[in-house]
Formats: structure tokens, C-alpha cells, sequence
């Protein structure tokens, strides 16, 4: 399959190199549109763990469809700009040029929260001062080349320009060229952060953002050397396609069997919320005697309640994060909790599983335990609210409905929550 794909495309690159230089062809624009919006619907069609790595993923997509229709608009607008006003098309190009820089700060945004860098406390406050002192100037220096472009046209030419007649025309100066400039910058500098901090991520993934610079790179030369081809967002739309299914990865993060999210989500987002110093919640129920309930129904059949139970969750307690933390076990975190709504939620969940669960005419009792984990009160990692639950599920003294983490004896946890396999 990549074969195929990657024959496919260095063809249509060859074709199209073939082409009157100059002339303007709208192919790979609406190539990368397309790339763009199946990234967007694959992207909602999946769970996403709600991380500062997918909401830059996201924004990427969106500044990239952004851009490639732009491109495709100021295109067309410069054929015909005699029928076009000028602060029409100083608006368009203004608008253009942001969106293709936005994508330099995007990337090195992109690497950096794959890398953990916010969240690495190691870094002191100095330090993280200057990492985005070095991020930010850049780019609000680029818009500032941008907009003023059109403000000092009549004083002084800046990036480019819009001649009567002609339209739009770029002016090969040091300001046209600093924006150029100012991406690679950024891509320089998201390629050092990613070999500074090489052991934070396997290598293969290390390699695919590598990738971008020479993408980025080809497509740029190609583009500036004006055959007519506007590839620049087509080929950074299929390094994107590429991260989206080799980098991102939903189902990672995605319990198999009940479809909500796994405990590699859980810990992700436990672990950004106690880092953030956020007040939140998180209700365990543990379901007894599943083992037992597999090797009497069979597997197909124990989860397929289990998936009843998950769908249950998703559905009612939809303002929160639903986890599938093991086999029986589940979770909903509850963020900036209050007592009524913690205690609410808790007699929901045990009105339900005093009923019986009902799937394909088969009719079962649940019988559940509930946890309550108060953060960062009781847990300050991810990995310390699972020992919370493996002591719980482990120790005799805990096997009641309902209790709170405050009340378990966590001295010999480390013991306990070795006896409990949780992958």
C-alpha cells in the first residue's frame, strides 16, 4: 500500500513538474483540502485524550485547510485582480501569509508537547521564561512584517506588494525572505528540542517529525521557484496524514472491548491534571467476581456487559472522562468537584447496579464497589490513584460498597499493588 501511494505521488509530482512554468494549477490545493478534511472527520470520529499534543494536532489541521484555500483563493484573485479592489486583495494576502507562518510555531508547539516540555519539572521557571520568549517574538514579529506590509506600502515596499493591474507581487527583499526565515527558525528549532530530549520518544516518531523539515523544505523550493505548482500545503497535508495514523494513534489510548479510554489515557490525563494543580475527582467502581462471571457465561459474553456498563457511563456522564481502567474496573473523573455533585454521582452509580444488566436476553447482577479518589488530596500521580485501587481491590478490609480513599491504609501499597497485574 505506501508503495502504491508512494508511486502515485512522486507521478503526479512529475506530471505536474512538467508544466509551463508560471502557470497556475489548483490540483494539489484541492489535493491537500481533501487530505485535510479526512483528517478532520477521522480526527472527531475517534476518542482524544483532551492533552495539549491532540489540541495543537487539531489546530494544525485547521490553520492547514486554512491555508490551502486560502492559497487557492489569492491564486484565483491575482488572475482576475482587475476585478478585484485593492484592500480586497491586501486582505487576502495578509491573510494567506499568517496562515503559512502559523504552521512553523504550530510544529515546534507540536514537538515540544510530545516532548513534555511544559510539563517537565526539571525545568525551571528561568528557563521555561525563555523557551517561550524564543517561541512567541518570532512569530508576533512575522505578523507584524505581515499587516504592516500593507499599512507602509505607499512609504516603504515590506514582503510584497499589490501592483495595479498585475495584483499581487512579491518583493524578493530581506522582509520577503525573513518570513521564509522565520519558519525555518522554527523548524530548526523544534529539530533540536527533538534531539536534545531523543530518549523522551521512540525513535520511529522522532524520525516522522524529523521528516517534516525536508517536506516542509521541498515544498518550499519547489514553490519559490515558481513553476506553478502550489504544493507547499499538499505535501505538509500528507506529512500531517502521516502523524495523525503513525504519531497520534487514537486507538492507543482506547480500550478494545468497551470503546472507552484505556488506562495509558487515564495516567496521561491524571498526570497533566495534578501538574496543572486542578482540583478533580476521580470515582472508581470495581465490579466482583469477573473471573468467576467469565469462566460461567464466557468471555464473549462478560464483555459484552462490560460494554453495556462503559456505553452506561458514556451516556449519563457524558460531561466527564469515562476510563476502562482494567477488566471490572471503570472510572469517571470529575473535574473541580463539589461534594453534592461527588455524592450525586455515587448514588446514580449505586441505584444502577442494584438492577439487573440485561444483553441479548440475558439478564445479570453486577455487583460493584465504589471508590472515591479526591486529587491531589489523596494521590499525586496517575500511578499513586492506581495503588490507591489495587490496595482497595487486593485488601479484605476494603471490600465494601462505597469508600474513600482517605480511609484506606496505604503503608503497604507497594506490596498490594504488586499482587495486582493492571496492563
Amino acid at each position: 500500500m505506501y508503495i502504491f501511494l508512494t508511486h502515485g505521488i512522486m507521478s503526479i509530482i512529475i506530471l505536474k513538474l512538467g508544466y509551463i512554468k508560471n502557470m497556475i494549477n489548483y490540483d494539489f490545493d484541492i489535493a491537500a483540502i481533501l487530505i485535510e478534511i479526512i483528517l478532520i472527520v477521522f480526527y472527531y470520529q475517534k476518542k482524544n485524550v483532551p492533552s495539549s499534543q491532540n489540541r495543537i494536532f487539531l489546530m494544525i489541521v485547521y490553520v492547514l485547510t486554512f491555508s490551502s484555500v486560502m492559497e487557492i483563493a489569492t491564486s484565483h484573485i491575482k488572475l482576475y485582480c482587475s476585478f478585484f479592489p485593492a484592500w480586497i486583495q491586501w486582505l487576502m494576502e495578509c491573510l494567506y501569509y499568517t496562515g503559512t507562518n502559523t504552521l512553523g510555531i504550530s510544529y515546534l508547539l507540536y514537538c515540544s508537547a510530545i516532548l513534555k516540555i511544559r510539563d517537565d519539572s526539571s525545568v525551571s521557571k528561568k528557563a521555561y521564561t525563555v523557551f517561550r520568549f524564543a517561541l512567541y517574538v518570532p512569530y508576533f514579529a512575522a505578523l507584524l512584517i505581515i499587516w504592516l506590509t500593507p499599512v507602509l506600502s505607499s512609504v516603504y515596499p515590506l514582503a510584497f506588494s499589490i501592483v495595479p493591474g498585475e495584483g499581487y507581487v512579491r518583493n524578493n527583499n530581506l522582509w520577503f525572505y525573513l518570513l521564509y526565515g522565520i519558519t525555518a527558525y522554527y523548524i530548526i528549532f523544534g529539530f533540536t528540542l527533538l534531539n536534545i530530549f531523543k530518549a523522551r520518544i521512540p525513535s520511529t516518531r522522532r524520525y516522522l517529525l524529523s521528516l517534516y523539515i525536508f517536506v516542509v523544505a521541498a515544498a518550499a523550493i519547489i514553490q519559490m521557484l515558481k513553476f506553478g505548482l502550489l504544493v507547499q500545503c499538499f505535501f505538509i497535508s500528507l506529512a500531517t496524514l502521516i502523524f495523525f495514523f503513525c504519531i497520534q494513534k487514537p486507538e492507543v489510548v482506547i480500550d478494545s472491548i468497551t470503546g472507552a479510554f484505556n488506562q495509558i489515557a487515564f495516567i496521561q490525563i491524571a498526570n497533566r491534571q495534578i501538574i496543572k494543580k486542578d482540583n478533580y475527582t476521580c470515582i472508581f467502581i470495581l465490579l466482583d467476581d469477573t473471573v468467576f462471571m467469565g469462566n460461567t457465561l464466557g468471555f464473549t459474553q462478560l464483555n459484552n456487559f462490560l460494554k453495556e456498563v462503559a456505553q452506561y457511563l458514556i451516556s449519563n456522564f457524558s460531561y466527564y472522562d469515562v476510563f476502562s481502567i482494567n477488566q471490572g474496573c471503570f472510572c469517571v473523573t470529575v473535574k473541580n468537584p463539589t461534594e453534592e455533585k461527588v455524592a450525586m454521582i455515587t448514588s446514580q452509580l449505586q441505584d444502577r447496579f442494584r438492577k439487573t444488566w440485561i444483553h441479548d436476553s440475558v439478564a445479570l447482577r453486577l455487583y460493584s464497589r465504589i471508590c472515591v479518589v479526591n486529587c491531589p488530596e489523596d494521590a499525586n500521580t496517575g500511578e499513586d490513584i492506581l495503588d490507591i485501587i489495587a490496595m482497595m481491590s487486593s485488601d479484605e478490609r476494603y471490600k465494601k460498597p462505597l469508600i474513600y480513599a482517605k480511609d484506606i491504609d496505604l503503608e503497604d501499597k507497594s506490596k498490594n499493588s504488586d499482587d495486582l497485574n493492571w496492563n
